[in-house]
């Protein structure tokens, strides 16, 4: 059972990590080093940075209540280089996850496109590194 305390802490944590994700955002755009696509004045940027707002809060949702409430009592008594492999190995991984879900989501909603299509366009980007590496 998640105790209040925990709860508000997930919810802090999940907060800040989609306004500091908008705040990068913003920074990005002015500094004219975002993907064209948001530039276009065709494009619903608006509906896009919504889009993945929503997608970044219900991931960081999740990885904060498994950081906070599950992974505090799995490594309570484990050693600290297991703890920060464990925890950097789980964030990393969450980091694939989430811009998997930017990503698809975008290409559903926004561009219209099946969802076949989207995966396999993920999966083909994900391993350039040049597109992967600045996502993470």
């Amino acid at each position: 059972m998640v105790r209040r305390r925990e709860l508000k802490v997930v919810l802090v944590i999940a907060l800040c990590w989609t306004l500091t994700d908008f705040l990068l955002f913003l920074a990005r755009k002015y500094s004219n080093v975002l993907p064209v696509k948001y530039y276009d004045p065709s494009a619903n940027t608006n509906e896009a940075v919504l889009l993945r707002e929503v997608n970044v809060l219900l991931v960081s949702l999740v990885l904060g209540f498994i950081l906070v409430s599950v992974l505090r009592k799995f490594l309570r008594n484990a050693s600290l280089v297991m703890n920060l492999l464990l925890k950097t190995l789980i964030l990393v991984t969450v980091a694939i996850v989430m811009n998997f879900f930017i990503y698809v989501s975008y290409e559903m909603v926004i561009r219209k496109l099946p969802l076949l299509y989207s995966m396999r366009h993920f999966l083909e980007n994900t391993f350039r590194s040049e597109w992967i590496i600045p996502k993470m």
